[in-house]
């Protein structure tokens, strides 16, 4: 059985993993860009690429699947068998 307490701390963990905006980042490494101010608007790999060549658009793109990934990861470590939590 998992606590409530662990459920949120996963939960949270997790939301907290994913809202990292991996586009800003690099576009701002890369050439000081704002990438949320470039065509879209948005901070996923395609506008990042627009903003700062392919290398920004394929490292956000790797680094939001591998944010997706290390989630369910923490979430298996953190309560073995119970895939419920790696959806959440």
């Amino acid at each position: 059985m998992v606590s409530g307490l662990l459920v949120f701390v996963i939960a949270l963990a997790a939301y907290l993993i994913g809202s990292i905006p991996f586009g800003w980042v690099f576009v701002k490494l890369i050439n000081g860009r704002d990438v949320r101010f470039f065509a879209s608007g948005r901070t996923g790999g395609t506008n990042a690429m627009r903003a700062a060549g392919p290398v920004a658009g394929i490292l956000t793109g790797l680094m939001d699947i591998l944010k997706g990934m290390a989630a369910g990861w923490m979430a298996e470590a953190l309560a073995p068998g119970v895939p419920i939590l790696k959806v959440l």
